[in-house]
């Protein structure tokens, strides 16, 4: 098997065995990453290898390294299937009982850059005010 296959072939095993861990379905990663659940199942199949880009993105949702999704360092897994910390229990219930809205938010969110996650923080914290949104009238 040439080593491009070989590659795609490792990150599709490794995104399926994320995707599990979280208790996340394929429609939910797509949504949270922009593409369809088609263009993903590809990912995971080995049909198709995700580009740069996209490979950070799912990095980012999956709270790996794009080195771990390339083979290119071995990243503790386990750590989230073996309640390897204290509350994942808890975690695991709060998660389970998210609406997909509500998850695909999760996801996205963790894309976000930390200047980014602030201005959501400030917007949100307006609407549930009832304040306006303009950043000039704060």
């Amino acid at each position: 098997m040439p080593k491009d296959q070989q590659l795609t072939a490792v990150i599709a095993d490794r995104l399926v065995k994320l995707r599990r861990m979280a208790g996340l379905t394929q429609d939910n990663i797509a949504d949270a990453v922009g593409i369809g659940r088609t263009n993903y199942s590809h990912y995971e199949k080995a049909k198709a290898c995700p580009p740069p880009y996209m490979l950070a993105r799912l990095a980012s949702i999956f709270n790996v390294s794009v080195d771990f999704l390339l083979a290119r360092e071995s990243a503790p897994i386990s750590a989230l299937h073996d309640n390897a910390f204290p509350g994942f229990e808890e975690l695991e219930q709060t998660l389970s009982r998210l609406n997909n809205d509500e998850l695909t938010l999760v996801l996205q969110f963790r894309q976000l850059s930390p200047k980014q996650k602030q201005e959501l923080f400030r917007l949100s914290t307006a609407l549930l005010n009832e304040e306006p949104l303009d950043k000039e009238d704060k």
